[in-house]
């Protein structure tokens, strides 16, 4: 619908609490072109229908004010262009707030926003610059509160708002693992075509993609994500099998990342083939905007053993490379109907 954001779009702060979308335009049921022997022009959304319309912008801004830096659209400078005194009142026009994290609840939590001055009288050709005090709702934890300064040009009546966001409570009370009903994180094997979990540990053979998966649901992004092997015995690291960074979370209750190994490690810029025999696997998630050396910032989940049985090879024979629709070359987000 017009003049409101499209259902796709993003519901506000970025996973390190920046404010995105920072630039907006029109992108939902657009009708544009596309190629000819595709029928040349049809209605689309998405960022690829609202690109055009903010490059357009850009150009017809640039043609106007040639020297304007690339960052402008992010700086905020009150400038009176014109050759009269403009004289603007600073309002606030709070937003819902939002709780949640997949499944989202809307309510009304307003922020206390003051200006010193409240109204501002700019010179012609001159600037001013306006101290804005936002103080957070009283909100329970965990809740995203918003709104928009709003400048109203008493001569015109012509208004622009700002907008801005903000965080109730202790970001990194946020929980990243989930224990859904399913149970996840799994060690599991990979089934004629289904995952099962093994709770109680497993033997692999790294054959035919006899692998050790390792099913993660995330409700909230992630700054790093590893998976580092232990020997279940000793407890001597042979290193990390998977080393990722910026993971998004899933998409909803019944999706899980896959993470398949291979039986490797990395060393540096080494890769270590780790021997047969009996294994741990530790999953570290550092939270968004988390810390390295803050315990408090990470979650771990330590894996049931994974026991590695390579068979002696046989002569002229190569294993089977099929993965039935697993890709093991990165980790997947998956539905849960793929698992017993």
């Amino acid at each position: 619908m017009g003049g409101l954001i499209s259902s796709f779009s993003s519901h506000g702060l970025s996973p390190d609490l920046q404010l995105k979308p920072d630039v907006a335009a029109p992108g939902a049921f657009i009708y544009s072109t596309i190629p000819l022997e595709n029928g040349g022009f049809a209605v689309y959304s998405g960022t690829s229908m609202a690109s055009p319309h903010v490059v357009g912008a850009v150009a017809l801004l640039l043609e106007a004010r040639p020297d304007t830096p690339s960052q402008a659209v992010r700086d905020l400078t009150i400038e009176n262009r014109t050759e009269r005194e403009m004289t603007l009142d600073l309002t606030h026009l709070p937003a819902l707030a939002t709780s949640g994290v997949i499944n989202l609840d809307y309510l009304t939590a307003d922020s206390t926003v003051t200006f010193e001055p409240t109204t501002l009288t700019v010179p012609p050709s001159g600037t001013v610059t306006v101290t804005v005090t936002i103080q957070a709702p009283a909100a329970p934890e965990g809740v995203q509160y918003g709104g928009y300064l709003v400048l109203t040009d008493r001569n015109d009546g012509r208004s622009d708002g700002v907008p801005y966001a903000g965080f109730v409570g202790d970001y990194q009370s946020i929980r990243v693992l989930s224990y859904t009903a399913q149970g996840y994180p799994w060690l599991a094997k990979w089934i004629n075509g289904r995952f099962y979990n093994r709770r109680f540990g497993a033997a692999f053979t790294l054959q035919n993609y006899d692998w050790p998966y390792f099913l993660i649901h995330l409700d909230h992004q992630v700054r790093k994500l590893r998976l580092e092997v232990f020997d279940a015995v000793t407890g001597k690291s042979w290193h990390r099998a998977h080393d990722f960074q910026y993971i998004t979370r899933n998409s909803n209750h019944t999706t899980y990342w896959v993470f398949g190994w291979d039986g490797t490690t990395s060393l540096g810029n080494s890769t270590v083939e780790v021997p047969n025999g009996t294994y741990r696997v530790r999953l570290a998630i550092q939270k968004a905007l988390g810390e390295d050396d803050n315990p408090d910032h990470w979650e771990y989940w330590d894996s049931p053993n994974v026991t590695i049985v390579r068979p002696d090879p046989v002569e002229g024979q190569e294993p089977d490379s099929r993965a039935e629709s697993v890709d093991l070359a990165a980790p997947q987000q998956v539905s849960s109907n793929r698992t017993e």
